[in-house]
């Protein structure tokens, strides 16, 4: 402790000592060690405490010695050497920023330090393992080498050889948190790590470049992947067991999981995670009543238990070969510690004969356990985790504390020991002893929690009691401080407010009320100065660095109504003028002290009066005006200070840390120890009838939401009261009433009152009927809303799972075994579906009508005539429904998909529709065909009957012209007969699924086997039924749909798509250049790569070793090799050398980053290119069907009825059975022909030899691109046999040469790491951006071919439209010639 001391150098002499310590990590995994037999260390903060755990006859001092970290830094992990001789201590976090020391880089990186024991003295000191602090730490069975694992962000795994301060190997322990490490007691240099979700199984070899370190990931397999949270090898170290998070026991072995044990089935070892793991050697009596030893695996998981289970069944089981993968066990004794024992880790002494161990809990205390019959007691016990607040009696030893595990304990340090501890249902943040003026005894203690209550606790003899719970707060409580005279104090809370409270007898609390602040306050304090004229002044300091105080008169403030407890507060800004490090700060009872702690952890003393009489040993404050002063310093923690004050006889000082340290100090100074005056004495006060209910409701309500419910409350009840008030008045008024009828009707009939006059009000009751009728229709406003949206999620739901459905769809399946040959048999499964079938819409249409019958039933007859008026003027405006609306309904989750996916859709439509089509196209393309050329010399026979719509002058007769009419009966026709083949064959799945209970399996198959083939000839059938819908569907909504709306919108969609493709070219053009720039960063990087190899080359004199140089000057760091120079050079070109080859690292480094940053902005830039590339075939997509639209429009405008007047002299009439080409004209003969102009005459002509020539050009195309399409597909399959024949190569090839398959993912990582890594790169980037660019190009072609295709399918079908309306006219000329 006298290197932690900084004094100035005064002629009082001032001294402190640690003389107990009472904080625990509990939490922190393998953080306690067995030093010697009857010796443990742990450590807490930068102190590491030796206690003894056997009862001895040692003194005090000796059975608790203490050590500090060198540094003062905190301790990351403790090992310790296997012959008990040697203690390591590994450093952790630095602490506060603040207090970082000016040293060099690597001075700041944690160490280790190896201390020789017992005496404690430093022997070893171990650099640049960690970055910032180590985890963990364990020393080799042999104790020659020490293993190191550091936390985040490196994780690296260090062996050392310890005693030449020297690291042996080093590599990457994992990516994530490493748990615990240990060496394998009987295979030299085998070690295994284990943690988040992973196991790692370490060797060292030592190879012909030296020695290495190989880590293998343990494979999970079938097995959920899970944490690993402990370990332990079996006695040959073949076999290795570990528990996981989820408290299975699993056995390793060769980098697998051999066997899962449990309990049971769906039983786990543990209920929770396995913590804890050891082997334990026991003398045990077999079945012949003789001694055999026996091997033992003793567990400890965080349910509390502690189990042991027979080691040497487990290991039979794993060695015996086909053994089931879930196998179970019975624990041999296991023995519970109860509700609040976490176990986690067990510490096992090297004493065979010792039956005890140690449990280390994580709810904070460590208990020794009795392996011989399940007894434990506690050896310590502390917080688990931050200590929140500290406090000291002022008229007795004890102390008080609460912290992060929602506890509240007392101390007595005279007794060196913790009385008792109370636990509450939330963290305690807060701590404050009651002052004196209020509490003379010292028994009163003020606790602000989590949740935002404050208790008022008393101390008695064995607990803390519960004078006063009350929740002030919504949010956490960070501050509380008392006014100068102790009548008041005030808290202040994370919900941004401070509330005030004045004390009353016995520690009753009276609300003053509280003040809302516009930021979380930090802490808050009373201004105790003597200049200040009013000492109700309260300071608010906030949590920003450099934020004014905000400063609060806190006497005399008015309430803003008498229903809140809120209060109308002024506020005054100010500079802060505190300093920023100090967090808390307390003058000592006896006013000889002032004592401070500061946010990295230091404690600081400071005596203020050293003359000080006795006199004024009463005042609140010290004169220290003048007088000299004397400071002491310590950095006794490494967090910020949470409590500290100096004890009620000025001889101890206490300290608390987030850190979870609480360290008691012994002060020595000139002064002495100070008395208590007579009037301040403990007494034992009678509280019993102030004891009050606690708070233990999580979502209990505060204070002010108290006041508000009890508002809301009152104003139910009075509104009640005032309800049932109004009641009896009215029943009483009523009975009058009624009184004075009777007595009216018992009088003579000439003083008999008429009705009238009982009249009290005329208009009372219309008044009232129409106040009910605004409250109705005001109601029904509001509930509209609400009711439409129910509603209309009702229907929705029904037509989503109930209305549609008829039938859903089923599946048979059938399993049969064929023999291939005469050996072997093969097995066999195919399997049949229903048809999935939705309701009819006859139905709903019938329930809808019936539906509008029975509510025009229930009407009233004075109403009919409004009602049928306005059904007229809704039905005069409503369409009858159409088969297009209803298979709208049905298809109306397509509405979901985007516009790509639609194109999609339509497009493998209209595939199908070829694939239609071509089942009509002759066998033989090279013939000429025939029908063809047939309707075609019929069409130019029969002209004057072509249904010609290009001429404006053209007209059909209604009849003939595609009406909505005529298609929405062929559509019904259509679904008529899709249906009818469904429930056909849904009728015989149905008999087959029936019966097949009771047939033969051989039976069934065959029935089966038909079935599928009957399902294949319905499908079929189902398939062109859907493709003639399909068509009639299209042709209904060009019909239907409203031109006008259709041009917006196709002008909306075209619009959306440029600027979409203008938006993507900007965003490829911005990430081409920034993919320039990474690629010129990359070409600089590896110019300085080349000019530094000159540089090297240059430097090296005539005669230097260039040879043994050049190894120098590449070798990596993790080689793990000692730097020499090499014989025969001179020191100065070797550090040369090396200096060089530094430069050589950064600048591969730097090359690597710039590799990865330009493979990032290529990457970028190609999902850019392919956002445009479909961009611009999304806005040919639209292009092209706005056209489409626009030829459709157009067809459809040309059907409209147009009425002209022609002379005879102007008409021609062609006949066709006439020889003569033009004939004389009558009137009769021409009105059953077709009139068009002369030029429609040539055009047509001319358009059907057009036509003729394209539908042969269309099919010597589609054959070419046949004959291409079949030698693609033989080269496909050509090179998939290739694929095929290489693979089986490439496996033979691994086996002979290596005797095993390769992974050649691991040789591809181990490659890039390999030298020359780097020029590989570079070619395999430059073949990527060939391969990209053929690519692209390939990708181009297909799109282009794919285009024109589409192309050719679209003349391809209007050729067919215009051939079918020829055989349509044809059709109805001969009609026509047959009726003449």
């Amino acid at each position: 402790m006298e290197d932690d001391v900084a004094a100035n150098a005064t002629s009082h002499s001032l001294r402190v000592d640690l003389k107990r310590n009472y904080g625990l990590n509990s939490v922190r995994r393998d953080n306690v060690a067995f030093v010697d037999h009857e010796t443990i260390a742990f450590s807490v903060g930068n102190l590491v405490q030796f206690l003894r755990v056997k009862n001895t006859t040692a003194k005090e001092e000796e059975e608790n010695f203490f050590m500090r970290s060198r540094r003062l830094r905190e301790i990351g992990a403790i090992a310790v050497h296997p012959e008990r001789t040697f203690v390591a201590l590994c450093e952790g976090e630095i602490g506060c920023v603040n207090e970082r020391r000016e040293e060099e880089e690597e001075d700041e990186c944690a160490r280790v330090d190896v201390y020789a024991y017992p005496s404690l003295v430093l022997k070893k000191t171990l650099r640049g393992g960690a970055k910032s602090k180590y985890a963990l730490a364990k020393f080799s069975p042999d104790g020659t080498m020490l293993a190191t694992v550091s936390s985040a962000p490196d994780y690296l795994l260090t062996i050392w050889d310890w005693e030449n301060e020297s690291s042996i190997l080093r590599c990457k322990a994992f990516s994530q948190e490493v748990f615990g490490l240990s060496f394998s007691l009987t295979v030299y240099g085998q070690l295994t790590t284990w943690g988040t979700g992973h196991v790692r199984f370490w060797k060292m070899a030592d190879t012909f470049t030296g020695l290495k370190l190989h880590g293998s990931l343990g494979k999970f397999g079938a097995e959920p992947l899970s944490d690993v949270c402990a370990t332990c090898e079996s006695g040959d170290g073949k076999i290795t067991l570990s528990g996981t998070g989820s408290g299975a026991i699993l056995a390793w072995s060769g980098g697998l999981i051999e066997t899962k044990f449990c309990i049971d089935e769906e039983i786990t070892c543990h209920d929770g995670a396995i913590n804890s793991m050891h082997l334990r050697r026991v003398m045990m009596r077999d079945e012949m009543r003789e001694q055999q030893q026996r091997v033992q695996l003793i567990t400890a998981g965080e349910d509390g238990y502690v189990r042991a289970w027979d080691a040497d069944e487990i290991w039979t089981i794993v060695e015996t070969p086909e053994t089931p993968f879930v196998q179970k066990i019975k624990p041999i004794f296991e023995y519970y510690l109860g509700d609040t024992v976490s176990c986690k880790n067990l510490i096992v002494s090297d004493d065979s004969n010792n039956n005890k161990l140690v449990v280390q809990n994580a709810c904070g205390s460590l208990l020794e356990l009795d392996l011989a019959d399940g007894t434990s007691q506690e050896i310590f016990e502390a917080h688990s985790g931050a200590i929140a607040g500290c406090d000291v009696s002022f008229v007795s030893p004890h102390f008080f504390t609460t912290g992060d595990d929602k506890t509240v304990r007392c101390y007595d340090y005279s007794q060196c020991k913790l009385l008792f501890t109370s636990r509450f249902q939330a963290r305690g943040t807060v701590l404050k002893v009651f002052p004196k003026v209020v509490d003379t005894s010292s028994r009163l203690v003020l606790v602000g929690f989590s949740d935002g209550v404050v208790r008022v606790l008393l101390r008695s003899e064995a607990s803390f009691i519960v004078l006063e719970s009350v929740k002030p707060h919504t949010d956490a409580i960070v501050s509380i401080d008392w006014n100068s005279e102790g009548s008041k104090f005030a808290t202040a809370s994370k919900d941004k407010t401070i509330f005030l409270f004045t004390v009353e007898a016995k520690g009753k609390l009276a609300p003053i009320g509280f003040v809302r602040l516009d930021k979380v306050p930090k802490h808050i304090e009373y201004d105790k100065s003597k200049s200040t004229a009013d000492k109700n002044v309260i300071d608010i300091y906030f949590q920003k660095k450099g934020d004014k105080v905000a400063r609060l008169l806190s006497t005399n403030l008015p309430k803003i109504s008498t229903d809140t407890f809120e209060l109308e507060a002024c506020f005054v800004s100010i500079e802060n003028t505190s300093v920023e490090e100090v967090c808390c700060s307390q003058t000592s009872h006896s006013g000889r002290f002032l004592v401070q702690g500061f946010v990295n952890g230091s404690v600081s003393l400071r005596i203020l009066n050293q003359n000080r009489s006795e006199e004024k040993e009463g005042e609140e404050e010290a004169d220290f005006a003048h007088e000299e002063q004397v400071w002491v310093e310590k950095k006794v923690h490494v967090s910020k200070i949470t409590g500290v004050a100096v004890t009620y006889d000025d001889q101890y000082l206490v300290s608390a840390s987030e850190d979870g340290s609480l360290l008691l100090f012994e002060l020595k100074s000139k002064f002495g120890s100070y008395k208590v005056p007579e009037g301040l004495r403990e007494s034992n006060l009678d509280y019993g009838k102030a004891i009050a209910e606690d708070i233990e409701i999580d979502e209990f309500p505060s204070m002010e939401q108290a006041k508000t419910l009890a508002r809301e409350s009152q104003i139910s009840n009075d509104a009640e009261k005032t309800r049932k008030r109004t009641l009896e008045k009215l029943n009483e008024l009523r009975k009058e009433f009624k009184s004075l009828i009777e007595a009216n009707k018992k009088l003579k009939s000439v003083d008999i009152l008429p009705e009238s006059a009982f009249e009290v009000d005329v208009d009372l009751l219309e008044i009232m009927k129409k106040k009910t009728a605004v409250d109705v229709e005001r109601g029904e406003r509001e509930m509209a809303c609400r009711l439409e949206r129910a509603e209309i999620i009702l229907e929705r739901l029904k037509k989503r799972y109930r209305d549609d459905v008829e039938a859903c769809c089923e599946e048979l399946h059938a399993h049969f075994e064929a023999n291939i040959d005469d050996e072997a048999t093969s097995r066999y499964e195919f399997s049949c579906e229903s048809f999935s079938l939705m309701k009819e819409d006859s139905s709903e249409e019938d329930e809808d009508e019936d539906q509008d019958f029975d509510e025009r039933a229930v009407l009233p007859a004075g109403d009919a005539s409004i009602i049928s008026d306005e059904t007229s003027i809704i039905t005069s405006n409503v369409e009858a429904p159409r088969v297009s609306d209803i298979y709208e309904e049905i298809s109306r989750e397509k509405s979901n998909l985007t516009s790509q996916e639609i194109r999609r859709i339509e497009r493998q439509k209209r595939s199908e529709e070829m694939a239609a089509f071509e089942l009509t196209r002759p066998i033989d393309e090279s013939e000429t065909n025939i029908e063809d050329d047939l309707e075609i010399i019929e069409a130019r026979n029969r002209i004057s009957d072509f249904p010609l719509k290009s001429d404006p002058l053209a007209t059909i007769v209604k009849e003939k012209r595609a009406n909505v009419e005529l298609k929405d009966d062929a559509l019904t026709r259509v679904n008529a007969k899709i249906r009818e083949i469904k429930v056909a064959f849904n009728a015989e799945f149905q008999a087959l699924k029936d019966e097949s209970a009771t047939l033969p399996n051989d039976e069934y198959n065959d029935k089966l086997r038909k079935l599928c083939l009957s399902k294949a000839i319905a499908a079929r059938k189902c398939k062109s039924l859907e493709l003639q819908r399909f068509i009639l569907e299209r042709e209904l909504e060009i019909i239907e749909k409203k031109h006008d709306a259709g041009d917006i919108a196709w002008e909306k969609k075209l619009y959306a798509a440029e600027e979409n493709m203008r938006a993507k070219k900007a965003s490829v053009k911005k990430y081409t250049k920034r993919y320039k720039e990474r690629e010129t960063n990359l070409i600089h990087a590896d110019n300085a790569l080349q000019n530094l190899m000159k540089v090297y080359e240059n430097s090296l004199p005539p005669g230097a070793p260039r040879a043994k140089l050049f190894k120098v000057f590449m070798r990596d760091i993790e080689d793990g090799i000692e730097e020499k120079c090499p014989t025969g050079c001179e020191e100065d070109v070797y550090e040369r050398v090396v200096q060089l080859r530094t430069k050589r690292r950064e600048l591969e480094a730097a090359k690597v980053d710039a590799m990865n940053e330009s493979e990032k902005a290529k990457t970028f830039l190609e999902e850019k290119v392919k956002e445009m590339e479909v961009a611009v075939a999304a806005l040919k997509d639209t292009t092209a069907d706005k056209e489409v639209f626009e030829k459709k429009k157009q067809a459809d405008l040309n059907q409209i009825e147009i009425y002209i007047t022609l002379k005879a002299h102007e008409i021609l009439h062609f006949d066709a059975d006439s020889t003569d080409s033009v004939s004389s004209v009558k009137l009769g003969s021409a009105e059953n022909g077709l009139v068009f102009a002369n030029s429609a005459i040539e055009k047509l002509k001319l358009e059907i030899e057009h036509l003729n020539g394209e539908i042969s050009s269309l099919k010597k195309s589609q054959q070419e691109l046949k004959k291409q399409f079949a030698a693609l597909e033989i080269e496909r399959k050509e090179e998939e046999v290739k694929e095929r024949d290489l693979e089986a190569k490439e496996i033979d090839v691994q086996m002979r040469k290596f005797g095993q398959i390769v992974d050649l993912d691991a040789l591809d990582t181990m490659a890039r790491e390999a030298r020359g890594g780097e020029e590989l790169k570079i070619k395999l980037r430059a073949q990527e951006t060939y391969h990209a660019k053929e690519a692209a190009e390939w990708r181009k072609s297909i799109q282009q071919s794919n285009d024109e295709y589409t192309a050719l399918i679209e003349q391809h079908t209007l050729l067919l439209q215009k051939i079918a309306a020829s055989k349509r006219a044809l059709l109805t000329k001969k009609r026509g010639a047959v009726a003449s």
